[in-house]
């Protein structure tokens, strides 16, 4: 009996049209303890409901052992449970209409539309998604034409690159490449060669005869730096012997001019002097005695 009653619990419960906020009850053998498990989801307009059903699961197991009076008197409460789980769903239905269904109606209605009709939460008409829907329009059909036209005319610009590419390769693989890389190769060899004996060789020669003869070369560079440097100092020792000469030939000219100027009136002063006193009268007597006696 225990059983059946159990298993019209059960029943009722899986007939409900929303899961109920516990999990189906287990099996109960002759004096099994049954406490209600937690919801397995959070609603909170049915966290009462679930209360209630718990007190009521409490009230009929003191002792928390279920015996065959309590599970017969399960079913009233159960349904006092199932009519306020239905009226807290109604009610989520109902919010669920108005605050979301409504609204997404009004959206579609009048916001994607003109945006004349009040459709916001604040009850006003809005245009914004009016003039973004304007302008994507907008978008998708101006300077489409040109985009299109250029696209054609960059496609067919790489479609002739790319033929003009497949035909350089074409004529890279299949024609005649290896030949003209062969000729290639013979001229610089050729030109390698010619380096080789002509300049290359020269230039070595020069090296070996810069090496052995760079002693002599040092030699003759310092003989011939010497010899400049000696007529170089004969060539300034000679003008300074010159100028030297010169420069006393001017003193001599300008000490005999000065004496020149000095002693000029010298001559009549000692003419005059050899008249006067004694030695006048000894000029006279010469100059009449003397004279006369050794002619």
């Amino acid at each position: 009996m225990a059983h059946l009653a159990h298993d019209q619990t059960c029943n009722l419960l899986a007939a409900l049209p929303f899961p109920p906020p516990f999990v189906a009850l287990p099996s109960l053998p002759k004096a099994a303890s049954f406490v209600p498990p937690a919801p397995p989801f959070c609603v909170p307009q049915m966290a009462s409901t679930y209360t209630q059903l718990a007190k009521v699961a409490s009230k009929s197991t003191a002792s928390r052992q279920f015996t065959l009076n309590d599970i017969e008197n399960q079913p009233a409460a159960i349904r006092g449970g199932v009519t306020q789980i239905t009226s807290e769903l109604t009610k989520l239905q109902k919010d669920l209409q108005n605050n979301v269904t409504d609204k997404l109606k009004k959206l579609k209605e009048s916001g994607l539309n003109d945006g004349n009709t009040p459709w916001t939460i604040e009850g006003k008409p809005d245009k914004g998604l009016t003039n973004i829907t304007a302008d994507i329009e907008t978008i998708k059909t101006r300077d489409v034409k040109d985009v299109r036209d250029k696209l054609k005319e960059l496609c067919t610009a790489i479609r002739m690159l790319a033929k003009d590419a497949e035909w350089f390769l074409n004529e890279l693989k299949d024609g005649k490449i290896g030949e003209q890389l062969k000729q290639i190769r013979d001229e610089i060899d050729k030109l390698h060669g010619r380096l080789v004996d002509g300049p290359i060789k020269d230039l070595r020669a020069l090296l070996r005869f810069i090496d052995n003869g760079k002693a002599q070369i040092i030699r003759d560079l310092h003989a011939f730096v010497d010899k400049e440097i000696k007529e170089a100092e004969d060539t300034l020792i000679n003008e300074a012997r010159r100028q030297c000469v010169s420069n006393v030939k001017e003193l001599l000219k300008l000490f005999a001019q000065k004496v020149e100027e000095e002693l000029n009136p010298l001559p009549p002063l000692i003419t005059e002097d050899l008249q006067m006193g004694y030695k006048g009268f000894m000029y006279d007597f010469q100059q009449r005695f003397v004279t006369h006696i050794s002619l």
